[in-house]
């Protein structure tokens, strides 16, 4: 059965969060080793996600994400992927569940703070400067074949 309108499942679990701790389990490896495969995340209701905080909401096909915010845009929230690459499509506000506050894996419990913010917008902008390096790589390299070619 596919659930064409995620606004429900959004509100049902914000509802959840705001009662009791909300945990939830995560699966894949969009957000690289901040958070893996089988780990449980805390989630707590929000008025909003600030750049960088790692939040939970629901994407078009009513999934549950987890990745990380980059702010606000024209008609919601872009957020993104630790390990992804690309941004998601935007997400309206009623498909937000909560910000993520806590990781745990196994045993070990972590909270999730300004640190893993700054991290994780490090890793944007590391993305960011790779894909600026390879561009100036393909320029001079593209330069050097023409030169080569005119000699």
């Amino acid at each position: 059965m596919s659930i064409n309108n995620p606004e429900p499942v959004a509100s049902v679990l914000r509802s959840a969060a705001a009662a009791k701790p909300l945990w939830l389990e995560v699966s894949g490896t969009s957000m690289g080793g901040a958070i893996v495969s089988g780990d449980t995340v805390l989630v707590i209701p929000s008025p909003r996600p600030r750049r960088g905080e790692v939040w939970a909401f629901c994407n078009a096909e009513a999934s549950i994400v987890v990745h990380r915010s980059r702010g606000p845009r024209r008609g919601g929230w872009l957020f993104e992927g630790d390990a992804v690459g690309r941004a998601d499509p935007v997400i309206s506000s009623s498909w937000l569940i909560g910000r993520v506050v806590s990781i745990r894996h196994g045993e070990v419990a972590r909270h999730v703070g300004g640190r893993d913010r700054a991290l994780g917008m490090m890793g944007i902008a590391a993305r960011r400067a790779r894909r600026a390096l390879r561009r100036g790589v393909r320029r001079i390299t593209q330069r050097s074949d023409r030169a080569g070619r005119n000699t």
